[in-house]
């Protein structure tokens, strides 16, 4: 396998973009090893940057699949 040259890396661009709608953090432990936060995600949406080169089947459908609206 050959090593990867770190310019070759410059020309990737994404395929698709996701933005999620998150709720208020909630810390759930907090102790002297740490802390631990949940947030959960009230809603969002997933889009292809070049429908046609990468099509990611968004659609109309509910829930975390190849779905336009992911809540």
């Amino acid at each position: 396998m050959s090593a990867v040259n770190p310019s070759d890396l410059v020309s990737l661009k994404p395929a698709f973009f996701i933005h999620l709608d998150l709720a208020e953090p909630d810390a759930v432990v907090n102790n002297a090893k740490g802390t631990e936060t949940v947030v959960m995600v009230d809603g969002g949406y997933a889009k292809s940057v070049d429908p046609e080169t990468y099509p990611i089947g968004l659609g109309d459908h509910q829930g975390m699949g190849h779905s336009e609206n992911l809540c």
